[in-house]
């Protein structure tokens, strides 16, 4: 309901822009409710009936009018009224701050309560509730926590603004004017600035000060009764002047004097609020009207209040109910002050008490001494001072002390630490020193030695021992715990020893000396044994605690609590940590022997025995002196990779192959451990090192053309290879000319071998031969379609080589006819079918082209590789790792034979069918171990001025009868499985196939649909057209020789010209010549298998992918194709991928392939694992 304005005849609503006023006359307050009559609830109920109707008679439309008329004026005066009280509570900036508020309307609806109105009122993130009313006063409440402590603010002020302006009082400002929104929201923004700094209008400068000059606020001490353990409370007490100008006596607060202490000084204002605030104990403020009650001292609240009372000068000492009264001038001292003369004069001149002085910051220390009596008895006596610097002070002459550590010492109010003293102390002052009686010496050294030795004088306490921690740990008798192991914590002092979960202050010997316990040492101990790894356990009924330490960590948790000080037992014997190592390596004619010695505190034991012991999963081992020797982790997981087979006299023995192993074992020996070698192995070492960090060797005169710098350090890096006997894999990034550093490799060793052949033949006395007998052919294994690549490359960079294509059924006869070529060119078919042939040959080199081809070790293909006989063994590959690390042991022992034979490790990667499960320390030792036989280079770290690279991912949508196609054969092959519990190999692929072909295209499941299209298509041949007709070429891939076929069909049927190779096509330098030098033949089809490795088809500007590959490393290859050296413009990649699809899970799975590549080649510790059975159901989700 509105309120009318005195004038009937203008008031049939509220006044534009503001909140209207709505009857809740049936609410009461819950303030007013036991006041409401009953008559004054059915006049108001029937007064919201009356207005709800909406059809009156004239004359009841009349009395509507009076009664409004009648509600009108009560709430005039009650508005009125509040504001009168407001203006006197309310200081100017805090009214501005509610008149902003009605401006920006923050006042909600204005509903009419039985005496008065209620609304609410937005301040920030805060709802306020406004009550306004008269109960016989003026009567006004807000939540706010400001209106409880000073009886106003500014959301009562915002209240009546709006009102006042809907019952058309004059004097109030907040007019509200309808404005854009720009403006607004500039005006909202000046408000809050000048909220910020303050309202606009001033405070008058005799605003508040006739309260300052006529009131007095007092603070008043109250301290406790003899005999009790209580703390001081405080009071506040006030005086008002006299018409002589003299103070009047000092007064208990009542009700209403809690408005003039609000309007009194600021800074008594800020002291009720630190009081009340959550650090003060204070009293709970309840509201404005409250009774003040009294606070008690202590927290940080209360102490800064009193550091703002003490400034004040107006804190005093009250009245103890034991010695003094209370006199017409209020509180006085309950003892003398002692004071100054000038102190003394001012006081005699002054109707006020001497107020206290603060010394909260400057407090006195508690001595408590125990000595004996001199007398015959020898009673043992307890008395106490207090220290501060220089100052000292008998515990009697203090005027008050507490037992929570607030004194009042020579007129100032202060503190005692420790805190934990104050009760002793502040009991000796009221009783006086202490006398035992017969047989309490015992029990008061207990209760004393609690406080410390910080709180006796010198000598009056026994100083314990030293406090020592011990843990003993449970391990099962068959040295394979579980998770976790139990234990027990001690400590020690001396020859006593108390758990970790006993409670008491103090500890007696066997003599009865009593002595504290330390404990902050205990605790800082056990923070220890958390802090290393254990945790604790409580028993069912949460009583008896016992400790718990990780099995897989009890090395580094027993390593670091000894490091901290502490003793740890294992069944009985003391546990030791490893502190140490030497080890040393002498050479034999083809072996090295390897001895060495780990220490635990002075205690050596073999590396044979701690190897044993850590091939059983033991964590300990007897020591010589019968203690027991923690097992370090570390050194374990680095050495156990060895299978220890014969030992001689405690010695274990590497074949010369194996050298590179030892290496890299004895890499991770701490710099602080004795380890001593024989020259052989020392120069060994130098060699490997030098490896790692190749020097460039520039390339041969007859080399046609110029290496890159990078492509020199490979040079230089396989000519060392050479020098150490070992093979090497060179995995630069596709595209980076590992074919040419192989050209230039091989130029420089057949000049090499011609140089030697000479020297023979001149320190011979011999013509020097043409070809002599160290310059040997050399066999490249690459597939298929890189046999031509390889043939070209040679004819183009090292024409002075003899090459032979030992490829076809001719193959024999080109060998034979050939005069001792220099190259040797197969294939991997040809590697397998003619392996016998091919092993009788002794090469120079045996190169292997693409060799993760080899990566089954148990295949055929391995099998013949290894049997090839070489100088030197070479592996070619961007990817040396693409599914797990067996795939890199195979690689190994192609390369360097017998490397890792006898080596847990050489098992591990040998293991057919799964992963190698290694952990970090392992797996850094391999990587450590190949890092002088594998080398990598990655494009953006040698080749800035290859041209940047974009792809992007094309997403299409089966629709219609694709998508219909598809979800079929999904929850056929979903159903097939969940009901047969079949997981075979050869089901799950097919089920996988043929989802990826329907994604792709009908017609590769159903050929009769061949002519169909698909959504794949809808989204390339569009773009196909646009980049023909912009002259661009383009590479197109697909794994589906069939999904090739149709778009040879879709290109044909637009008389696009194009280039196409898969398995079948046998003349593919044509192919690949058409593309690269035709301009009229812009797209080049190719099977992702045929076609993605080996080929430089530098000509096209973009590349497609018409389907994933569950490998990315097969996809990067078929990018490679073109972005590599040579390139003049950029590449562009699209993905066509199907969405909701198996697609987007190969998508997936690739990205655990990427990372398995990552790590070994890049050096990470990431888990590397298979395409495994939860992958193969992920993928059929």
């Amino acid at each position: 309901m509105s309120i009318p304005s005195g004038d009937p005849t203008t008031s049939s609503g509220p006044t534009s822009g503001f909140p209207s006023f709505q009857s809740t006359a049936g609410s009461p307050s819950e303030e007013n409710a036991s006041e409401t009559s009953e008559r004054d609830i059915e006049e108001s109920t029937s007064l919201t009936e009356t207005v709800s109707r909406s059809e009156v008679s004239e004359d009841a439309e009349l009395a509507e009018i009076a009664d409004s008329l009648d509600v009108s004026e009560e709430l005039r005066a009650i508005v009125d009224d509040t504001r009168q009280a407001m203006l006197r509570r309310l200081k100017g900036p805090e009214r501005g701050r509610g008149e902003g508020m009605a401006r920006r309307d923050l006042v909600g609806d204005i509903k009419l309560e039985t005496r008065g109105f209620s609304t609410t009122v937005t301040d920030r993130d805060a709802v306020e509730e406004v009550r306004i009313g008269r109960g016989g006063l003026v009567d006004a409440h807000c939540t706010c926590q400001k209106f409880s402590i000073e009886g106003g603010c500014r959301h009562v002020w915002a209240a009546l603004v709006v009102a006042a302006r809907q019952l058309g009082l004059g004097g109030w400002r907040a007019e509200k004017t309808e404005v854009r929104k720009d403006d607004r929201e500039r005006r909202e923004h000046l408000d809050a600035i000048v909220d910020a700094a303050g309202a606009e209008e001033g405070a008058s400068p005799w605003e508040g000060l006739e309260k300052e000059a006529f009131l007095r606020v007092e603070y008043v001490l109250d301290v406790p009764s003899p005999g009790t353990q209580a703390g001081f409370s405080l009071h506040i007490r006030r005086r008002r002047r006299r018409a002589d100008n003299t103070w009047g006596a000092s007064l208990d607060l009542g009700r209403k004097d809690w408005d003039d202490i609000r309007m009194a000084r600021p800074e008594d204002v800020e002291i009720v609020a630190l009081l009340d605030g959550p650090g003060g104990k204070g009293r709970a403020a309840s509201g404005y009207e409250a009774a003040p009650t009294v606070w008690h001292l202590g927290g940080p609240g209360s102490t800064a209040a009193m550091r703002v009372i003490a400034e004040t000068g107006r804190l005093y000492l009250g009245v103890g109910s034991e010695s003094t009264g209370r006199g017409a001038d209020g509180p006085v001292p309950a003892e003398p002050i002692p004071l100054s003369e000038e102190e003394a004069q001012e006081r005699e001149a002054s109707d006020l008490p001497t107020a206290l002085r603060c010394e909260i910051d400057h407090p006195w220390r508690v001595r408590l001494a125990i000595g004996h009596d001199e007398g015959d008895d020898a009673t043992l006596v307890l008395s106490g001072m207090l220290e501060r610097g220089d100052e000292q002070k008998a515990i009697g002459d203090v005027t008050m002390l507490s037992s929570d550590g607030h004194a009042i010492i020579d007129g100032a109010f202060t503190t005692v630490v420790p805190h934990a003293a104050a009760g002793v102390a502040s009991v000796l002052r009221q009783r006086g020193e202490l006398r035992t009686p017969s047989g309490g010496e015992a029990r008061l050294r207990r209760s004393l030695a609690q406080l410390g030795q910080g709180a006796m004088a010198p000598g009056s306490l026994e100083v314990g021992p030293r406090m020592s921690p011990l843990l003993v740990v449970r391990v099962p008798t068959d040295e394979a715990p579980g998770r976790t192991l139990e234990a027990e914590i001690t400590f020690q002092y001396g020859t006593r020893s108390v758990a970790a979960d006993t409670y008491g202050w103090s500890l007696e010997d066997e003599t009865g000396r009593v002595f504290s316990r330390d404990l902050d040492a205990e605790r800082t101990a056990l923070r220890q044994f958390l802090d290393a790894g254990g945790s604790r356990k409580l028993d069912a009924e949460d009583e008896i605690a016992s400790a718990r330490v990780p099995a897989k960590d009890l090395e580094l948790v027993i390593a670091r609590l000894i490091e901290e000080g502490w003793s740890v037992e294992a069944d009985g014997k003391r546990v030791r940590s490893s502190t140490g190592s030497n080890a040393s390596v002498r050479s034999g004619i083809d072996w090295f022997d390897l001895e060495g010695n780990v220490i635990f505190e002075g205690q050596e034991v073999p590396f044979p025995e701690l190897l044993a012991a850590a091939q059983r999963g033991a964590k300990f081992v007897t020591l010589p002196d019968g203690s027991r020797g923690l097992l370090p982790k570390d050194w374990v997981s680095r050495w156990k990779l060895l299978e220890v087979g014969d030992l001689e006299d405690g010695k274990i023995r590497f074949k010369k192959d194996q050298g590179w192993v030892l290496s890299a074992l004895l890499e991770r020996q701490p710099s602080t451990d004795g380890l001593t070698v024989d020259e052989p192995f020392a120069n060994l070492r130098a060699l490997l090192s030098d490896a790692s960090t190749p020097e460039s060797i520039q390339e041969p005169e007859d080399f046609i053309g110029e290496l890159r710098p990078y492509q020199r350090e490979g040079l230089g890096w396989l000519n060392q290879l050479s020098g150490l006997g070992l093979g090497g894999c060179l995995a630069d990034d596709m595209g980076l000319g590992k074919t040419v550093q192989i050209l230039a490799y091989l130029i420089h060793r057949a000049n090499a071998a011609d140089a030697m052949d000479a020297e023979v033949a001149k320190a011979a006395g011999e013509p020097v031969p043409e070809r002599g007998p160290h310059r040997r052919p050399s066999l490249v294994v690459a597939p298929r379609s890189l046999v031509f690549n390889w043939r070209a490359e040679a004819e183009k960079f090292a024409p002075k080589l003899g090459v032979v294509d030992y490829t076809g059924p001719e193959r024999e006869h080109a060998l034979i006819s050939s005069e001792r070529p220099d190259i040797v060119l197969t294939t991997y078919g040809t590697l397998r079918r003619d392996a016998a042939e091919l092993a009788e040959i002794e090469f120079d080199l045996v190169v292997l082209d693409e060799a993760q081809a080899i990566k089954n070790a148990a295949s055929q293909t391995a099998a013949a590789a290894r049997g090839l006989k070489a100088r030197q063994r070479l592996a070619l590959s961007g990817t040396p790792v693409e599914n797990h690390l067996g795939e890199l042991g195979s690689l190994l022992e192609f390369l360097n034979p017998g490397t890792l034979e006898g080596t847990r490790l050489g098992k591990r990667l040998r293991a057919k069918g799964r992963s190698p499960r290694l952990d970090d320390e392992s797996r850094g030792i391999l990587v450590r171990a190949v890092r002088p036989f594998l080398l990598r280079r990655t494009k953006d770290e040698v080749l800035d001025d290859l041209p940047p690279k974009t792809e992007q991912v094309l997403e299409c949508i089966l629709d219609g009868k694709q998508r219909a196609d598809y979800e079929e054969l999904r929850s056929h092959f979903r159903s097939r499985f969940t009901q047969s519990g079949s997981r075979g190999g050869v089901e799950v692929l097919q089920a996988l196939l043929r989802l990826r072909q329907t994604s792709c295209h009908p017609g590769l499941v159903d050929e009769t649909r061949m002519d169909e299209s698909s959504a794949k298509l809808d989204v390339v041949l569009p773009l196909v057209e646009e980049l023909v007709d912009q002259g661009h070429k383009a590479l197109i891939f697909s794994q589906f020789t069939g999904f090739l076929g149709i778009v040879r069909r879709a290109l044909d049927a637009r008389k696009i010209k194009y280039a196409y190779l898969d398995g079948s096509t046998r003349k593919r330098e044509d192919e690949v010549n058409s593309f690269q030098k035709d301009p009229d033949t812009p797209i080049f089809l190719v099977s992702l298998k045929a076609g993605g490795t080996g080929l430089n088809l530098t000509a096209a500007d973009y590349v497609f992918l018409l389907d994933p590959w569950w490998n990315p490393a097969v996809e990067a290859q078929a990018i490679d194709r073109a972005h590599r050296i040579g390139r003049e413009n950029p590449v562009h990649v699209y993905r066509i991928i199907a969405k909701d699809t198996i697609e987007e899970r190969v998508r997936e799975l690739q990205e655990k392939k990427r990372d398995l590549a990552a790590a070994v080649l890049g050096g990470a510790a990431a888990t590397l694992s298979d395409l495994g059975t939860e992958d193969l159901e992920f993928l059929l989700s």
